[in-house]
């Protein structure tokens, strides 16, 4: 009877209201995951949950676009879409990749996976044709985009121009398809700095938080250096897969044992539960990001962004859902 309480918790939080584990509708959001996988581990994660979000019928993952420059980025983002069950998930690569070199890049582990899953793996789309292209074959209002790394593609997607796609230029493609977007990216603690998926690419990040026409909700650094996914988790709860890719870039990425911030799984936590209360919410505002990487909040009355915090209890319970959905087997593992 615990067992199947403590089931029954974990479908309450992963399903919101309207969903259960199996369902399907015709309201189903399609997402499009932009990140920079390969720089930290919680990209792995964040892509993790929200493969287990199409499982559970939350969503469906239309896109993945990647500008981390990496020879093996996209492969390993294939490998993962193979191994969770869902190839048909496209994958795109930037026009313009960023190189980062401060920590290994854990998606080389992919060189090591079971042929099966690297066998017959397609050559990544250009992101901003992609963007353009899912955008257009979308319903009104119904796309949710998750931003975790650069902001580099979004704001080649705000300067692209009507195509055999759209006859909508970029910024009107987003405004008409998109139905709000989740960031992670900015600090905005007393003590300033440059966040560093702002500062790799400030530029773009100043176009995007200026131009950008669709709701925009926030997950500051600070949000997700609250919430650590625990090592302990990494080497006792994935015993029953022979080859996890996540737990291979795991132990990849830093020396184990380590717990890592989950900065990205939040803004995916956003986008699938907008109303949890796991989240606190800013009034209405308008956020900005100056010519040194420095982010910043206005309160507004009607403003487009909303910026979102967490106290301990919310930080603990964050914690505890992350670590139960990750480490279930995903639906075509048995």
């Amino acid at each position: 009877m615990k067992k199947l309480l403590s089931l029954l918790a974990l479908l309450a939080i992963v399903a919101p209201c309207g969903f259960c584990a199996t369902a399907q509708t015709t309201d189903v959001p399609g997402v499009i995951f932009e990140t920079d996988m390969g720089n930290d581990i919680d990209d792995a994660l964040a892509l993790d949950l929200l493969h287990k979000a199409v499982d559970y019928g939350q969503i469906k993952l239309l896109a993945v676009s990647c500008h981390k420059e990496s020879p093996t980025a996209c492969k390993f983002i294939s490998v993962m879409n193979k191994w969770y069950g869902h190839p048909e998930v496209v994958v795109a690569r930037a026009t313009r990749c960023i190189s980062n070199k401060k920590h290994p890049d854990f998606t080389s582990v992919v060189e090591n996976a079971p042929k099966s899953l690297t066998r017959g793996i397609r050559e990544p789309e250009n992101a901003v044709k992609m963007y353009r292209r899912v955008l257009a074959s979308q319903p009104d209002k119904s796309v949710i985009i998750v931003s975790v790394g650069f902001s580099t593609t979004l704001a080649e997607l705000l300067d692209s121009a009507a195509d055999e796609f759209s006859s909508l230029n970029g910024r009107e493609l987003v405004e008409a398809k998109v139905k709000h977007t989740s960031i992670m990216a900015g600090s905005l603690r007393q003590r300033k700095r440059a966040e560093f998926n702002v500062f790799n690419d400030i530029p773009a990040a100043r176009k995007v938080f200026d131009k950008w026409p669709a709701p925009i909700a926030l997950s500051p650094a600070e949000l997700g250096a609250a919430v650590k996914y625990p090592a302990t988790s990494i080497t006792n709860d994935f015993t029953w897969a022979k080859w996890h890719p996540v737990v291979e870039a795991y132990c990849t990425w830093g020396k184990m044992p380590y717990d890592r911030p989950m900065w990205d799984p939040t803004s995916v936590l956003y986008a699938l539960q907008p109303t949890s209360d796991m989240f606190i919410r800013s009034e209405e505002g308008r956020i900005d990001v100056d010519e040194r990487g420095m982010t910043s909040f206005v309160p507004q009355a009607g403003g487009r962004d909303r910026i979102l915090s967490i106290d301990a209890r919310q930080a603990a319970r964050m914690k505890d859902y992350f670590v139960q959905v990750i480490t279930r087997k995903p639906a075509n593992h048995k």
